[in-house]
């Protein structure tokens, strides 16, 4: 995402995007870590909050997230040595703006697969 900033303006608006994103985690789970729940209660508290409907700092739009989300998100920010909130925030991934290259025999194989889908619905459409 990084590579698709025009200039410092749009780098600045995405920062604070991610900012805020990170800031409504931590204030989802953050009362998970002020008060943590007794041995065996984590699972029921974040079943509960993913429950919940929340509201989407960007575009003010109602949001859910998943138990597995809110999970890692409680985790990821528990397990943080300085600042929960700068774990919470969006990373970009190390190889963004990178293509991902395959290699000679998948191209192949992508290819006769492909081919093969191609004549499958080809003929399909001939039975009908």
């Amino acid at each position: 995402m990084a590579n698709d900033m025009n200039g410092p303006l749009e780098a600045e608006q995405h920062r604070r995007a991610q900012d805020t994103w990170a800031r409504l985690r931590f204030s989802i789970i953050g009362p998970l870590l002020a008060a943590p729940p007794a041995a065996g209660e984590v699972r029921v508290e974040i079943e509960k909050l993913a429950a919940k409907t929340w509201h989407d700092p960007i575009r003010g739009e109602p949001a859910r997230f998943a138990f597995a989300t809110i999970e890692r998100w409680y985790y990821t920010a528990r397990n943080a040595r300085l600042d929960p909130i700068a774990g919470l925030r969006r990373r970009v991934r190390k190889d963004a703006g990178q293509q991902v290259a395959i290699t000679e025999r998948q191209r192949v194989v992508l290819r006769v697969a492909g081919r093969g889908i191609r004549t499958t619905l080809g003929s399909a459409k001939r039975d009908r």
